[in-house]
């Protein structure tokens, strides 16, 4: 497995910078109870009405420069660790023919994640691949029910069946 190290640089440079400014409200702060020890009060309440401002400002761009170093690295390690598994453990095959006598068959399929321009996960999805589809009998639109199997897999069924 590999990862951009300028691109892991980058990204956790970006959040230090974007934590300090979290830390110049404490500055603002202690300016705002020396206002008020000097009975400063106009100045006082403008003082902290800014840190107010400011520390919602900084702590949204904190977070989002926060998912951008996870998406950066931590993300893009497991992205790199789940290719790695696929490609040792499955191989393009057709799906073998299912009798009426098998129990069930179990089909592992990925949990995918479509991400904006900046590493940001937009939504996660599952594509059934249509020879699936047409083995259980689903089609696009169907309810489906997910049943928590307690081991981190779920099984599905088509409501109402």
């Amino acid at each position: 497995m590999t990862i951009n190290y300028e691109k892991v640089w980058e990204v956790m440079n970006d959040l230090e910078v974007s934590f300090n400014k979290i830390t110049y409200i404490k500055e603002i702060l202690e300016s705002s109870i020396e206002c008020i020890d000097n009975a400063q009060y106009d100045r006082a309440e403008a003082l902290t009405s800014a840190s107010k401002t400011l520390v919602e400002w900084f702590i949204t761009e904190y977070d989002e420069k926060f998912r951008r170093a996870w998406n950066n690295t931590v993300r893009e390690l497991k992205s790199q660790e789940l290719e790695s598994i696929r490609n040792h453990y499955f191989t393009e095959t057709e799906p073998k023919e299912v009798t009426q006598a098998e129990e069930s068959e179990k089909t592992i399929l990925p949990v995918e994640e479509a991400y904006d321009s900046n590493g940001n996960t937009i939504f996660s999805y599952i594509t059934f691949p249509d020879s699936l589809l047409q083995k259980v009998n689903w089609s696009p639109g169907d309810i489906l029910e997910w049943n928590d199997q307690g081991d981190g897999s779920f099984t599905l069924k088509k409501q109402g069946t």
